[in-house]
């Protein structure tokens, strides 16, 4: 069986798509032609208008001479979307994931190493890593973030340090009785 239908394209439907691309090859490098002409600017630069126009004739006969569509059946849009899921389940487990991380952060430090002034694109590639790895990532955010508390506190002065300490046992202990 096979995974797709062919559907008729109406004669009126093919000569209008055909038209209007034969007018769009011809308008687009005319008009351009006739400016460079007007500027008297013409010369060798001037051929770099035909792939253009030589392209839109080509896409003007297949608008004209394509009689049939392929459409895909119900069973092959199904088997597809079926794929797309496996594949975005795929590209979700770790194992998956963690691999392109460690690339991405290899190539973002021999970036920085090799070419300091293209700092940002290894920023970029090392925030793309920790997407990638986004729970390590959260990990190494909350670790830090503990760190700098920590060493937030430890950075006060003594008599700070005794205040804020007398406030923490005068919550544990009012919280403790109620009152």
């Amino acid at each position: 069986m096979a995974d797709f239908n062919m559907v008729p394209i109406p004669k009126a439907t093919r000569k209008r798509k055909a038209g209007l691309m034969l007018a769009a090859t011809i308008l687009v490098p005319g008009s351009v032609l006739w400016y460079v002409y007007a500027e008297d600017q013409l010369g060798w630069a001037t051929f770099a208008l035909l792939p253009f126009f030589l392209i839109g004739l080509w896409a003007s006969y297949r608008y004209w001479r394509t009689a049939e569509l392929r459409l895909p059946t119900p069973e092959a849009l199904a088997a597809e979307a079926q794929k797309q899921r496996n594949q975005a389940e795929l590209e979700e487990m770790w194992y998956y994931r963690y691999p392109i991380a460690v690339i991405l952060l290899v190539a973002a430090f021999y970036l920085l190493g090799e070419r300091p002034q293209l700092w940002w694109m290894s920023a970029v590639l090392a925030i793309c890593a920790a997407i990638q790895a986004r729970e390590l990532a959260l990990i190494a955010v909350i670790a830090g973030g503990g760190y700098m508390v920590v060493g937030g506190i430890a950075s006060l002065p003594t008599s700070a340090a005794i205040i804020l300490g007398a406030i923490i046992i005068s919550a544990a202990i009012t919280g403790r009785n109620g009152n």
